[in-house]
């Protein structure tokens, strides 16, 4: 793994810091058991992280909520992004509609119809999540969508700590 990844910002906030929290009693439960500590401890502990043991965390914890995204996905009905740019489940319309050409315009992707969405709907859906990873493609400079980079790191902080 290279240098510049351990100490990415979102890898520390969305995939350690969950990690780290569910850790945490394991951690509390072993200095309850041994109050006055145990002999090495404090070198295993250095090992474990030197060696990458805070990374391999990291991984695990995002393992075990992309493990369960898809499950969560479907009792939602789709993911968050999916159903708000479906038209059966529009709460504002003329909102979706300005969405909808939007999205068309940026990705020369054509919008799905409400009629050719209740016609076949996985189709649209599979529009729904091309506009989205196109969008997230374009977004990926931290610096320039700072609050796009703020607030994948808060999904992927709830994410990992529920999985």
């Amino acid at each position: 793994m290279e240098v510049a990844r351990l100490a990415d910002a979102y890898t520390a906030r969305a995939r350690l810091l969950p990690a780290l929290i569910v850790a945490l009693p394991l951690g509390i439960a072993t200095l309850a058991w041994f109050p006055n500590g145990v002999l090495g401890w404090g070198a295993i502990w250095a090992l474990i992280v030197w060696s990458g043991g805070t990374v391999l965390l990291a991984e695990v914890g995002r393992d075990a909520g992309k493990r369960k995204e898809p499950a969560l996905f479907a009792s939602w009905g789709g993911t968050p992004t999916t159903r708000l740019l479906r038209h059966r489940d529009a709460a504002n319309r003329p909102l979706l509609a300005r969405r909808h050409d939007q999205l068309a315009a940026l990705t020369g992707i054509p919008k799905p119809t409400a009629a050719r969405e209740a016609a076949a709907p996985a189709a649209a859906d599979q529009v729904y999540d091309a506009w989205t990873r196109v969008l997230r493609d374009r977004t990926r400079d931290r610096k320039k969508y700072e609050l796009v980079f703020a607030e994948n790191c808060s999904y992927g902080f709830r994410r990992n700590l529920w999985g």
